[in-house]
């Protein structure tokens, strides 16, 4: 019997890191505008539950009107037919590793597919296998979570931790250190493992050359960590890499080994606007960030605002 879909108990729309993930991920594509590449025609692939959540905000903010949704939780099929937003959307009963082997990617697509699991082999080989099918000129995004496997916790040094890793992934831990084998660093070492082992399966490659865009972690109620890029010709990477960099400077595309971490920002509309005063005040005026401090905000997360502003959700509740 298969897993049972988080879709049946997450509520995703009142997932506010959530958001600002999606919206992150989607200003990296539609920055392919600038580089030149079509992208309202490219068909988006990936996991729409029976929400269609991202699916709602790429037709939204890409303009497309192609969709395939993988649904490996048969019990939820029928929910997905009945609540899918738009008839373009075809649904696709089976897991990722069967549609790569069933239907494969027949086109430069937009593709993003979400893996429940913890860091294990099982996600070193789904990651491998994806590089290796997509189409060139492609934008490859995957999500999967960030929290420490049980095996892990129970492993009571950081140096043995990071040992148990390298036996079970490999070379693809370069970069991670023990300091990240506490449980609040674990996440920051899944996003780099996850990122490491997407440039590998794509480094074999003769037909294109992938351009990592995104390596972040986030956090509603367990952490998630997502990574990907743009895999496909030079002149486009090119113009794409300089795009993201303008429009979303602290990716920080030139290091390396950084790993965005979104703040949580659950806030009540009254202290989102202390933000936007805290954000927008000329430089030198402490007064807003000064009273966010009294809330109880750090300052990490008072700094961090000006950059995701513009990605953070507002919610309205109508009562009827």
């Amino acid at each position: 019997m298969s897993k049972r879909s988080s879709a049946w108990f997450i509520p995703y729309e009142i997932r506010p890191s959530k958001q600002i993930e999606r919206r992150i991920v989607l200003d990296c594509i539609q920055a392919g505008s600038a580089a030149g590449m079509n992208i309202g025609q490219m068909p988006y692939i990936g996991m729409g539950g029976f929400r269609f959540f991202d699916f709602v905000l790429a037709n939204k903010f890409l303009s497309t009107n192609r969709f395939i949704s993988i649904e490996h939780d048969e019990s939820l099929i029928a929910r997905c037919d009945l609540n899918k937003p738009f008839e373009s959307i075809e649904i696709y009963t089976g897991g990722a590793d069967d549609f790569m082997v069933e239907r494969g990617f027949q086109e430069s697509s937009i593709i993003w597919f979400d893996f429940e699991g913890a860091l294990s082999e099982n996600l070193r080989d789904d990651l491998i296998g994806l590089s290796s099918a997509v189409k060139p000129d492609s934008f490859v995004f995957v999500t999967t979570g960030g929290e420490m496997p049980k095996e892990l916790v129970g492993i009571g040094k950081e140096e043995k931790r990071l040992e148990r890793i390298r036996s079970m992934i490999g070379a693809h831990t370069a970069g991670v250190t023990t300091e990240q084998m506490k449980k609040n660093g674990f996440p920051v070492a899944v996003a780099l493992i996850a990122a490491n082992i997407l440039k590998f399966g794509f480094a074999g490659r003769s037909d294109g050359e992938f351009l990592p865009l995104l390596r972040l972690a986030y956090k509603d109620s367990a952490w998630m960590v997502t990574v990907g890029g743009f895999f496909g010709r030079s002149q486009f990477a090119s113009d794409l890499k300089r795009e993201v960099k303008r429009r979303q400077p602290f990716l920080k595309l030139h290091k390396k080994e950084y790993v965005l971490q979104i703040a949580q920002y659950n806030l009540t509309d009254i202290e989102r606007r202390r933000f936007d005063f805290a954000a927008t005040a000329p430089k030198g005026s402490r007064s807003a960030k000064q009273q966010l401090r009294r809330l109880g905000f750090d300052n990490r997360t008072i700094e961090q605002y000006k950059d995701l502003m513009r990605f953070i959700p507002r919610y309205f509740e109508a009562l009827v």
